[in-house]
């Protein structure tokens, strides 16, 4: 089982490489040093998510499992936990927006 927090710590290493390779692709060392530090920053609008201890629950489907468990009995977290990695995914998308319009004023910085 995991934790939230290290579910959460996950998908924002997914989501630091995802955005540090675009931004890479502009060939600016600054920027990227940049981006990672407003990435690091933003992490403090998810302390509320990684303060709650939701368990993930490992499931897999056994065919010989004479239990029959069923995943409905789990649909009050899942949905939670959903709602939670719908706000994380809103907040970087802020963030995604933030770095363009950066990366744009220091372009437009660079041709004066």
């Amino acid at each position: 089982m995991a934790t939230a927090k290290e579910l959460f710590t996950d998908n924002d290493r997914m989501i630091e490489t995802l955005i540090y390779w675009h931004v890479s692709i502009e060939g600016r060392n600054w920027q990227r040093i940049i981006l990672i530090h407003l990435i690091i920053l933003e992490r403090n609008v998810f302390d509320d998510l990684y303060s709650d201890s939701i368990r993930i629950i490992d499931y897999h489907h056994d065919s010989l499992d004479d239990l029959g468990f069923e995943m409905s009995q789990k649909d009050d977290e899942i949905q939670r936990l959903n709602a939670k990695i719908d706000k994380m995914a809103d907040s970087m998308i802020g963030v995604q927006g933030l770095l363009e319009r950066f990366i744009l004023d220091q372009k437009e910085r660079d041709i004066q």
